[in-house]
């Protein structure tokens, strides 16, 4: 949500808010605190472990960590003057040094007392592997894995974002590349083979002597920071959401939450006894082996941080949150219901994929009705959304996030369209030649009339047949492209929009991204510090009322989990969080602003004012000033009074801004969803959309650029409607 990050990037000035870093948040991992290392050389770039002895190389510098309980964290210099693109590793004994430098590599050997530095032969030449000359501007050594005393991979990466996996044998003087597509990490398996990550999220084993590829697993994610024990027999990794173990004996399996901030090649990781260490650009973390004896949930969704802490935190239990898109399939998710799989406590589903509604009539979900806590929230929803959750009396799921989506017209911009809303259409035959008046106007002001980057001839389309598939699932009706009123919609956008020339794009003026007359928005990007996106309210024709769509997810209990209470305790603690003042005083800024949002549409009532805890201590200190300032002005001389009075507006001005700042969610956020709460709809049923997407798209792109006719198209369309109707019997 743009308007959401620039709020928080404000606000986060004013406040002068330092947040720790996330991966502080848990019991495991642990955030390492590198006492000692500070400044740009507190990035690390390579780590190696020898027991309870953590290596760790920053910019050039190499340091000693602790990793025993009484000096957990202590680290010493222990040499320097190392070539910055350098990887360290350890092995047999010995502490390994790969350095890139001038197109050559060149492997070293660290003596125990790390008194000095041994080459281990010649320096390799990388010229024969088509490094050309505008990847050469900046080579990343991303990753080194010894697999013997001599022989050895290493990744690297190419300023063109090219990545080129070599074996090399320093003994024989010998180097070669390997061909394996876009490699994101590895390790040693084996003294002739590795673990390679690629960016497709496949995990392969590949032999460097033979060539060959084994493939082991395949991640939502790719993952970086490869490391494996000495023998190859473990193998952890990570993305940015969870880490993981592969053994060939039991597969890829999900280990703990990831710490990472983000994914690069160039994490560095590595297996200190029967612990994970990794880093991302700042820190250090250490993954402990879990505590098997207490009992583990497994949610199938990415959950929040910090309820995930709470809740970790006041029961003795595991959590882990495993995101995955295969909840998105209905026919995967029932499969597991057939087969009993108890794999999951708890799912997430988006209910417009009529997924929910499947399985709460054929009783695959836990009734809440063991949480008098959670029915009695459940009774304080809405109840056109609440509806959609009940089986028989009893609720069978509860909300996670219920997010509203709109097309807005932006209240600043229109000044310069010289636009008032008695100026705006109602209907979508009136939207047709206002929009295109409005793009005319566009042109000369040197504006963005829509923010799709899409041209006005699909982006007209398709919110047509959007708002009219809604309008059918409202009615309760089944789409009719043929007979109603959407082919003369249609020809109508052929009238007004041919071309599918693509729309400009948004550009950054003084720092600020321009601000479009229309865009797609989420009713959280209008809370607080508004921009002035409103909802632009059309209709398909007069009479009918305005629709926006509400997207609601929510947890369901599986009715095989062996941790069924347990499950229930977990979603009272996401209840929790629909507090505003819990939510507020535990959660990060943007999270906020999403539990604003859901508890503002479930509320069956106007949710309280939210404001920012830190908005009084701060007016009351300019206020202070202020006053003290004003109470001095009869006693000060000229030069002084002036600079007083010159603070004094200074302050009125601060004030000003800072009340712009004062609510996370204000009376008038509140005063305007309650406006639009009659008109928002959820559908319980697989959407049409949600049954043909892919065929959607590909005729929506040959519509557009004109391959099919409007008749063609609307032809398409009602054998779609058909060929789902027959589906549903």
């Amino acid at each position: 949500m743009k308007v959401l990050w620039k709020k928080l990037r404000i606000a986060a000035l004013i406040c002068c808010v330092t947040f720790l870093f996330m991966g502080t948040a848990f019991a495991s991992p642990q955030s390492l605190n590198l006492n000692g290392i500070s400044g740009e050389l507190a990035r690390p770039v390579s780590v190696a472990a020898s027991g309870d002895l953590l290596w760790v190389l920053t910019n050039g510098a190499l340091y000693r960590v602790s990793l025993a309980e009484a000096s957990y964290g202590e680290s010493t210099l222990v040499y320097s003057g190392l070539c910055p693109n350098s990887r360290i590793a350890y092995r047999d004994g010995l502490l390994y040094v790969l350095s890139y430098e001038e197109q050559a590599l060149s492997l070293y050997c660290l003596e125990q007392e790390m008194q000095a530095c041994n080459p281990c032969g010649a320096p390799l030449n990388c010229e024969a592997f088509f490094i050309s000359e505008d990847e050469q501007r900046y080579v990343d050594l991303a990753a080194f894995a010894p697999l013997t005393g001599t022989s050895w991979a290493a990744l690297l990466w190419t300023s063109a974002e090219r990545s080129v996996l070599l074996y090399g044998d320093s003994e024989r003087g010998e180097i070669r590349e390997v061909a394996v597509p876009s490699v994101v990490s590895i390790a040693p398996a084996d003294e002739a083979s590795i673990y390679a990550s690629l960016s497709s999220g496949e995990l392969r084993r590949v032999n460097l002597d033979t060539g060959e590829q084994a493939t082991l697993a395949h991640l939502e994610q790719p993952a970086c920071c490869l490391a494996a024990t000495e023998d190859g027999a473990c193998l952890y990794l990570a993305d940015s959401l969870q880490v993981y173990q592969y053994r060939e004996s039991t597969g890829i399996q999900a280990y703990d939450r990831s710490p990472l901030s983000g994914q690069a090649a160039w994490f560095p990781a590595c297996v200190a006894g029967d612990r994970y260490v990794l880093g991302d650009y700042s820190s250090l973390f250490v993954v402990e082996q879990p505590d098997t004896s207490l009992p583990l949930l497994t949610i199938a969704s990415l959950e929040e941080k910090q309820i995930l802490q709470d809740f970790e935190a006041n029961h003795d239990v595991r959590v882990l949150s495993l995101p995955t898109s295969m909840y998105f399939d209905a026919e995967k998710l029932m499969q597991d219901m057939i087969t009993q799989n108890n794999a999951y406590d708890i799912y997430w589903i988006d209910v417009s994929t009529g997924c929910l509604s499947v399985l709460i009539q054929k009783g695959y979900y836990v009734p809440l009705d063991a949480s008098s806590t959670l029915v009695s929230a459940m009774d304080a929803m809405d109840p056109n959304l609440t509806a959609l959750l009940k089986q028989d009396g009893h609720y069978a799921a509860f909300p996670k996030t219920a997010t509203a989506h709109m097309l807005c017209i932006n209240t600043k911009t229109m000044e310069e369209f010289d636009l008032t809303e008695e100026d705006l259409p109602r209907t979508f035959s009136e939207f047709l030649p206002w929009l295109a008046a409005q793009y005319e106007k566009s042109q000369d002001l040197g504006r963005v009339v829509w923010d799709t980057q899409r041209s006005l001839r699909h982006s007209a389309f398709t919110l047509l047949l959007n708002m009219y598939i809604k309008q059918c699932e409202k009615d309760h009706v089944a789409p009719d492209f043929i007979s109603h009123d959407f082919p003369d919609l249609l020809r109508q956008i052929d009238q007004y929009f041919m071309d599918s020339t693509p729309l400009a794009a948004p550009r950054m003026v003084n720092g600020e991204l321009e601000l479009p007359l229309l865009s797609q928005q989420d009713m959280g990007d209008m809370l607080s510090v508004s921009n002035g996106w409103i909802p632009l309210p059309l209709v398909l024709s007069e009479g009918l009322e305005p629709m926006y769509d509400i997207q609601l997810q929510v947890y369901l209990i599986n009715p095989y989990s062996e941790h069924q209470d347990t499950a229930l305790a977990y979603l009272e603690t996401v209840n929790s969080y629909l507090n505003m003042e819990k939510a507020v005083a535990c959660l990060e800024p943007a999270k906020i602003y999403t539990k604003a949002e859901t508890s503002m549409l479930l509320s069956d009532t106007p949710i309280a004012p939210v404001e920012r805890p830190e908005y009084a201590a701060e007016y009351a200190t300019y206020e202070e000033e202020r006053n003290r300032l004003i109470a001095s002005l009869d006693f000060l001389e000229p030069q002084a009074l002036k600079d007083a009075q010159l603070k004094i507006k200074d302050i009125n001005s601060s004030l000003g801004f800072l009340e712009q700042l004062r609510w996370y969610v204000s009376p008038k956020d509140i005063e305007r969803m309650e406006s639009y709460r009659p008109f928002f709809h959820v559908s319980g049923e697989a959407t049409f959309f949600a049954s043909v997407t892919d065929p959607i798209s590909t005729y929506t792109s040959q519509y557009v650029d004109g391959i099919i006719s409007t008749q063609e198209m609307l032809q398409l369309l009602q054998r779609l409607t058909r060929m789902v109707q027959l589906e549903s019997l």
